[in-house]
């Protein structure tokens, strides 16, 4: 696996075992310190082996900053006080200002006007010693907003207790645009198909009906929950519920509108209205049918005028 590739949760182990190595490397050179001279000489001949864990730590610190900044995702470490003390480059490059004066300050001496969000999320992590996962945040930068989906996890020292959290953000900015462009298109739709004057019934394939508009509520006389999930078909008389079933196979089949044909629906009053029908089949993104959308028009009162036309030549 390449360096590049590791989880999170390798990055969180790699960047406490650094934490503990520069911890216990601070507490030798201390203890060397208030030792004095009587074993300088020894304390001398721990130098050499000193230098090269420190060398080690800068190796391995180093090493760790270019696997962070491989990374295609926002990475930073904060303490338990919410001081950012290193990020990778990702997150660097979200800043206006140089990386240097990003470290060692919290979020409202960075962003003051909503700070308090981010604050609290870290301050839950940092005093239960558990992750908070899936956060999904606003991000205001100069002349644009940006999403971030982020991730939060507490860095433990070497007594188990948290001394931090390091967080990963991914940029789903394009994926908010793109559910609120969904969000206005299926409001649009909504509009559109509850200001339709004819009316419109939605069925799955097994004819329950999923979706109804208020043209087609008005033609039945019925509410709207009284026809969620019900039989599609119990609009019909019985002696047309075959003919429409025929219809249905043939929508099925092929890949058209049946076509315009005439039904007589029942309503709830028991009346029976003459209308003019067409079913189409629903098809998700692969072809695979899931439905149907049946488009009823009420044509009684056309009918009356033909039956008078009619009546009126014949006399």
């Amino acid at each position: 696996m390449r360096d590049s590739e590791k989880s999170k949760g390798q990055l969180i182990k790699e960047l406490e075992n650094l934490r503990l190595r520069v911890a216990q490397l601070e507490r030798n050179q201390t203890g060397d310190r208030k030792s004095g001279g009587a074993i300088r000489s020894a304390a001398e001949d721990v130098s050499t082996g000193q230098k090269q864990i420190e060398r080690e730590l800068k190796r391995k610190n180093e090493e760790l900053q270019l696997i962070l900044d491989s990374v295609p995702a926002f990475i930073y470490y904060k303490d338990k006080d919410g001081r950012i003390m290193s990020m990778n480059k990702a997150t660097a490059s979200l800043a206006t200002v140089p990386k240097e004066k990003l470290l060692k300050k919290t979020v409202f001496q960075l962003m003051p006007d909503s700070a308090d969000k981010y604050h609290r999320d870290d301050m839950e992590v940092i005093k239960s010693g558990k992750a908070k996962m899936n956060i999904e945040e606003s991000l205001e930068l100069p002349g644009k907003k940006r999403w971030l989906k982020t991730d939060k996890l507490p860095i433990k020292d070497e007594n188990g207790n948290v001394a931090g959290l390091i967080g990963f953000s991914v940029d789903i900015t394009e994926r908010k645009m793109a559910e609120e462009s969904l969000r206005k298109s299926e409001e649009k739709l909504r509009v559109m198909f509850e200001s339709m004057t004819d009316g419109v019934v939605v069925t799955d394939l097994n004819t329950t009906v999923v979706d109804v508009n208020k043209a087609a509520l008005n033609l039945f006389g019925y509410r709207k929950d009284e026809v969620m999930g019900h039989n599609g078909l119990e609009m019909l008389s019985l002696d047309q519920q075959d003919k429409a079933m025929q219809e249905l196979a043939r929508s099925f089949e092929g890949t058209e509108t049946t076509g315009i044909q005439e039904y007589k629906l029942l309503t709830r009053d028991g009346r029976r209205v003459d209308t003019e029908i067409s079913i189409n089949k629903l098809s998700d993104i692969d072809g695979n049918p899931y439905g149907f959308v049946t488009v009823i028009r009420d044509v009684t009162e056309r009918r009356k005028a033909e039956e008078a036309l009619r009546q009126s030549e014949e006399r």
